[in-house]
């Protein structure tokens, strides 16, 4: 299991942020929110491009994302996590 650790943050339509894996957090371009879909991009530190295309479930208060690495796609669900 990969452990993944996004900070989006919102601007209208716009989103940008960090997206982390196993290193330092990389940042989020190309970031666009139409309705309840969700595209963005995350570039890591050597250069490699990670597509990222999800559905956001306001009720869950989560996001269904699929994730392109290598021209394979995984699916993962983002859960917000809340500082206490």
């Amino acid at each position: 299991d990969l452990q993944l650790n996004y900070v989006f943050k919102v601007d209208g339509d716009k989103l940008t942020g960090t997206g982390q894996g196993d290193g330092e957090p990389s940042p989020i371009s190309e970031g666009k929110i139409e309705g309840d879909v969700i595209t963005f991009k995350v570039t890591s530190h050597e250069g490699e491009v990670f597509p990222h295309t999800g559905k956001y479930y306001a009720q869950g208060d989560s996001i269904g994302m699929d994730i392109e690495v290598n021209g394979a796609k995984f699916h993962s669900t983002l859960k917000r996590v809340t500082d206490k």
